[in-house]
């Protein structure tokens, strides 16, 4: 595998990356966040309850950022079995 696995097409420059179970979440250099996978409870913090990435058409630039806030950057991001958590510049907290 290794070398012959395709790259993850973030659509922007990541500065930090979460896998959980059955998403992943990205932070960017510039402060804002992604997240992708499996959406059944709602871990990747849309609205919604639609999985993103597994058509075509659904990574890289075409998948939405997260809205954490008006004056909310994004600086660390953890991910578990059906959550996600981001740490703010602020060093405040959003899980869902």
């Amino acid at each position: 595998m290794g070398y012959s696995l395709p790259w993850y097409k973030a659509g922007t420059s990541v500065n930090q990356f979460s896998a959980g179970d059955w998403h992943t979440c990205f932070t960017a250099s510039d402060r804002n966040a992604k997240c992708n996978g499996d959406h059944n409870d709602g871990q990747l913090g849309l609205g919604s309850a639609t999985q993103l990435g597994d058509d075509k058409g659904e990574m890289g630039d075409y998948f939405r950022w997260i809205d954490l806030g008006t004056s909310a950057s994004a600086w660390f991001v953890t991910t578990g079995l059906c959550h996600s958590c981001f740490v703010a510049t602020t060093f405040g907290v959003k899980c869902w």
